[in-house]
Parts: C-alpha cells; structure tokens; sequence
C-alpha cells in the first residue's frame, strides 16, 4: 500500500465515531487500553488506526509530526481529525 493508501484506510476505519477514539491508540469493546493490532480492538485515534492498517514504523513515518495528529485527535475532535486526514490524503495526489 502506498501511504496515500494507508491514510485512506485508516480514514475510513475511524470514520464512524463509534469506531474511533480519544486518549489511547486503540480501545477494546469496554473503554480499556489495547494495542491498535489487537484483534479484541474496536476504537482507534487516528495514529491507531494507521498502525492498524499498517504498522507502528509506518504510521510514525507517515505522521512525522506525531504530536500535531495526536493533538488534532485528542483535543479538537472526530470532525477535526477527519478534515486532517482529508487535507493529508489530498496532499499525496
């Protein structure tokens, strides 16, 4: 997969609200911490759900400014994170 790819996926893996979080890179069914490849994993930030489509090297690659996605993420919300994830897609063309 191309980055562009992996964005892509992992925008559409949290863009039902139900299925993406804050606070933690991935959440099991109960609201508990778990790793975002964890098969028992229901809800991602967006850098979890990058790992998950992918791995943690690449998402670290692929969000070299870690903090300003975490950030985006945990602080201005789902809309917020979606439209970041849109506007970095839309870069890679």
């Amino acid at each position: 997969m191309t980055d562009r790819e992996v964005l892509a996926a992992a925008r559409e893996l949290i863009s039902d609200k139900n299925r993406w979080c804050q606070g933690s890179e991935a959440e099991d069914a109960a609201g508990r911490w778990i790793l975002p490849s964890h098969l028992n994993a229901v809800r991602w930030c967006a850098l979890g759900a990058v790992e998950k489509v992918s791995d943690i090297s690449r998402a670290l690659d692929i969000f070299a400014d870690t903090m300003d996605v975490i950030n985006i993420n945990d602080d201005m919300g789902h809309e917020a994170i979606l439209a970041y994830l849109d506007a970095r897609i839309e870069e890679m063309q």
